[in-house]
C-alpha cells in the first residue's frame, strides 16, 4: 500500500515557507435541514382546462405518445409514525393519487412525485414531500417508478403545510404534456 503522507507534508511545508501567507482553509458548517417545502414563486397555470376539477375525478394528459389517466382520489391529514418527524406549527396533508398509463401507449413511462404541488391563495406553493414509506402508515406514492402500458401506480403524496392553512389547488405538472389541476376542499 502506498502512502501519500510525505507528498501532503511536502506540499504543506512548501506553502508554509513561501513569502506570501497562505490563507487558512475555511470550514463551512452545513445548513440545517429545511423540511419546509413552501415557496413564494408564482403558481404555474395549468393548460389542460379552464377550471380545476374536483378531487375524486380523473383527468388525462400525455407523456410523449402515451396517454396518462390521473386521479386525485381523496385528501386526508396524516400523522407521522415518529414524533421526530413532526414540526411545530405544521401538519401533513396527503392526497391519494392514482396514475395509469393507457394500454395503447407505445412505451413505459417513468412517473415521479416531483411534478405534484399544492397551491395556496397567496400564490405560494408546497412541493410534494420526499417521504420514506416508513414515515406514515399508508402506502406512499413512489418517488420514481416505471409504469408499463396498461399498468397503474397509486399511493399517498404527503405535503408539509402550516397548520390552519387552506390549500387552493392540487397541481400535476409533468415535463411533457398538459398540466392538471384539482380543487382542494
Amino acid at each position: 500500500m502506498r502512502s501519500f503522507a510525505p507528498l501532503v507534508l511536502s506540499v504543506a511545508l512548501i506553502a508554509g515557507c513561501s513569502g506570501t501567507e497562505a490563507a487558512a482553509p475555511s470550514v463551512t458548517a452545513a445548513a440545517p435541514l429545511d423540511r419546509s417545502s413552501s415557496t413564494s414563486s408564482p403558481t404555474p397555470t395549468p393548460t389542460a382546462q379552464a377550471t380545476p376539477a374536483a378531487i375524486g375525478s380523473t383527468q388525462e394528459t400525455r407523456d410523449g405518445d402515451s396517454v396518462l389517466k390521473v386521479s386525485a382520489v381523496r385528501t386526508r391529514l396524516l400523522k407521522p409514525i415518529s414524533k421526530a418527524l413532526s414540526r411545530p406549527g405544521h401538519e401533513y396533508l396527503a392526497i391519494d393519487v392514482k396514475l395509469c398509463v393507457t394500454e395503447n401507449a407505445s412505451e413505459p413511462v417513468t412517473v415521479l412525485s416531483a411534478p405534484w404541488m399544492l397551491s395556496f391563495a397567496e400564490d405560494a406553493t408546497s412541493k410534494a414531500l420526499i417521504a420514506s414509506p416508513s414515515w406514515f402508515d399508508v402506502p406512499i406514492y413512489p418517488q420514481v417508478q416505471t409504469v408499463r402500458p396498461g399498468d397503474c401506480v397509486r399511493g399517498w403524496i404527503p405535503f408539509e403545510i402550516p397548520k390552519d392553512s387552506k390549500p387552493r389547488t392540487l397541481l400535476y405538472q409533468p415535463n411533457i404534456g398538459d398540466a392538471l389541476e384539482w380543487r382542494v376542499k
